[in-house]
């Protein structure tokens, strides 16, 4: 699957460390810590940031090598997606979809966690279902967008958060819980990443016909590690 509107992402790890991750031992990124994030038996409870990706081979090296020895229900783990010379307009094709994308995103998420993947996760439904502080079903894009401000947790927390675009230049989505397995995880960034391409896509009437519908490109499970974008983007 090329993305034609997802140029760039990011992925954020919440969770314990018994060690200093790697890519913060590298240099690579800065361990931040986070009082929302209570795990047990770690050193290093927090945060850390992956680079700016654009393959998903990129993106599984940062996850396998840097993922927490210890998790819980409080770590979430955080997509941020950029679109490159189509920024405005895949910006302006969520906006105008007046929570449109955020209820399509919520349902996918769930029919993907319990028909594909046979998630047993409660952190992940309950996340879903709006019910974690740091990611609540409100739909604030404007509040973020035309009344910025760095002090509003309330638009900043939010399952799809616009403050992002000022900050990182990005949309970010803080639905995902920090999963068991790394590997799940994977799959769940990589739903979340073709879930938007093609809703973009359909938004911007580019045809998905029985593709969209029968979720065949949502097979995702199935994905090779094949760079998903086009070389030199």
């Amino acid at each position: 699957m090329v993305l034609t509107y997802v140029r760039a992402f990011g992925i954020e790890l919440e969770g314990g460390w018994d060690r200093r991750p790697p890519i913060v031992q590298s240099g690579g990124a800065s361990f931040r810590e986070d009082g929302s994030v209570r795990t047990n038996g770690d050193e290093w409870s927090g945060e850390i940031p992956s680079p700016v990706l654009h393959s998903w081979a990129e993106a599984s090296t940062f996850v396998i090598d840097n993922y927490p020895e210890h998790v819980g229900s409080t770590c979430g783990m955080h997509v941020h997606m950029s679109f490159g010379d189509r920024q405005k307009e895949a910006v302006s094709a969520l906006l105008d979809s007046d929570g449109g994308f955020l209820n399509a995103l919520v349902a996918d998420l769930k029919a993907w966690g319990r028909k594909k993947q046979k998630v047993s996760s409660q952190a992940f439904y309950s996340r879903l279902d709006g019910e974690n502080e740091y990611a609540n079903l409100r739909w604030l894009p404007n509040n973020a967008i035309r009344d910025y401000r760095s002090d509003d947790y309330e638009t900043r927390y939010t399952i799809c958060n616009f403050v992002s675009l000022h900050t990182h230049g990005t949309v970010e989505i803080r639905v995902l819980p920090m999963f068991r397995s790394a590997r799940l995880s994977m799959r769940a960034v990589r739903r979340v990443i073709a879930f938007t391409e093609l809703y973009l896509r359909r938004a911007r009437g580019a045809g998905l016909g029985n593709e969209y519908e029968t979720g065949a490109s949502f097979d995702l499970a199935a994905g090779t590690e094949q760079p998903l974008y086009p070389a030199g983007v």
